[in-house]
Formats: C-alpha cells, sequence, structure tokens
C-alpha cells in the first residue's frame, strides 16, 4: 500500500478492507538538518497515526523501519542495548517513534518491532549518497573526489535489508533488531572497490575533501541477535 504520511486517512478503507496480519512500514520522508525538520516531524506524525489505525482494524504486528542513527553513536559497536541518544531531528524522530510505539505495544497488546538500518545500498538509491555518487561520476569518466576515507560503516545491500526486516517482522522478537551485516568497511574500501570493479581506480581520488565537522568516524552494528535468534545471514557482499 502506498500513502502520503501526510494522509494516512485516505488509504483507511483499503487498509481496513486488506486486514493484514502484520503491517511493515517503511515510509518516511526527511534526513538531517534544520531544513528537514518540517518533514521529520510530519513523518513522525503520520506513522503515529498509522500505528494507531493498525492497532484499530485487529492488526497483530506493527513493525515499523528504524535507523542507526538512534543510537549514542559514540559506543564503539551499537547492540539493541546501546543507550538511546540521537544528535539530530532524524534520529530523534525515529527514537520517538520507537518509545512510543513500545508504550502503545504495553497499553493494547499490538505487538511492536523496530528493526534499525544501518547504510544500505543497491538500486534506486538516492544518487546524491556514496554509492550511487561514486559509479556515476566514474561510468562518466569523472574523478570521485572524496575526504581521505577513514570512516567506517556497516553496509548492507538493500535486498538483504528487505529480507532482514522480513525474517525479524514474522519471528518472535519483539521491540529492536538491528538488520545489518556486523562489519567494518571503511569508506575508502567502498571507493577503492567501486573503482576497482568498474576498471578506474585512477579515478579514485581520497583526500581531496576535508572530513564534514562533527561526522562519526564509526558507526557498525552488532547483529548477533538477529543471526542468534533467527539464524538469517546475508547474501550480498560488498562486491
Amino acid at each position: 500500500v502506498e500513502s502520503d504520511l501526510e494522509n494516512v486517512a485516505a488509504v483507511e478503507d483499503l487498509i481496513q478492507a486488506a486486514r493484514p496480519e502484520i503491517c511493515i512500514h517503511l515510509a518516511w520522508r526527511g534526513w538531517s538538518g534544520r531544513a528537514a525538520a518540517e518533514t521529520n516531524f510530519t513523518s513522525l506524525s503520520g506513522s503515529l497515526e498509522l500505528l494507531r489505525l493498525i492497532q484499530q482494524i485487529g492488526c497483530e504486528r506493527f513493525v515499523a523501519a528504524g535507523t542507526c542513527f538512534e543510537y549514542d553513536l559514540h559506543y564503539e559497536q551499537l547492540a539493541e542495548t546501546t543507550p538511546l541518544n540521537p544528535h539530530d531531528v532524524y534520529g530523534a524522530c525515529k527514537k520517538a517513534l520507537f518509545e512510543i510505539a513500545q508504550e502503545f505495544s504495553n497499553l493494547t497488546g499490538l505487538r511492536v518491532l523496530t528493526p534499525r538500518l544501518f547504510y544500505s545500498y543497491g538500486p534506486y538509491e538516492d544518487e546524491r549518497r556514496l554509492v550511487p555518487s561514486t559509479m556515476l561520476r566514474l561510468l562518466k569518466g569523472e574523478t570521485a573526489e572524496l575526504t581521505p576515507g577513514l570512516q567506517i560503516r556497516d553496509y548492507l545491500h538493500v535486498e538483504d535489508a528487505a529480507a532482514g526486516i522480513w525474517s525479524a517482522a514474522t519471528s518472535r522478537i519483539d521491540g529492536a533488531v538491528n538488520i545489518a551485516l556486523g562489519e567494518p568497511t571503511t569508506v575508502a574500501e567502498i571507493a577503492e572497490t567501486i573503482g576497482d570493479l568498474l576498471g578506474k581506480p585512477d579515478l579514485i581520488f581520497l583526500g581531496a575533501r576535508d572530513c564534514p565537522e562533527n561526522e562519526p568516524m564509526r558507526i557498525l552494528a552488532d547483529a548477533s541477535l538477529l543471526r542468534r535468534e533467527i539464524g538469517w545471514t546475508p547474501k550480498y557482499s560488498l562486491r
């Protein structure tokens, strides 16, 4: 079901007719930064309206995508037990949805799960992000001017992310679960891999740009809960 979070009521009849057993909520508009605050607020408001509607029609489970940016990113590895301390409006709104949904679950008995996504890549990704922007520049014969690339990230192919969400949604896990590879990869390694695969390593220029101020240097998941409780493993590697 596709819907604008500004008007969840517009699809209320459709959702009621479908009578889903599980609602997997992936929609969200807004990222970080002051300009995105209003869109994050709208996404949060629409998500809460959807949560209310799902419970009213008798759906058994509400699964709403969360983010690694809910966590306190000063920790070396981020587990589901890591304290939540978002550093921007996006993370704060996702954290608010998680906490309200948990309290709503306690009140109503609706089973709630927040699969927390880290860094995904793949088809239909925003062209401004690292993987597609680097690939597009190299395919055009242009240089990719990047930071030194020392930032450590946890990347997962979007198909693996979708499979992980589905595996978690159909499991007995409630609360939160990390959807991630759980393996560290530097931005430099990602860029160099793209250069090698496209046969244009000479167009990768690491250190041409400064690292953005206050950017976390390490964002790495502890993905053991997903593997231990469900037995899920990713299908794709970065190559």
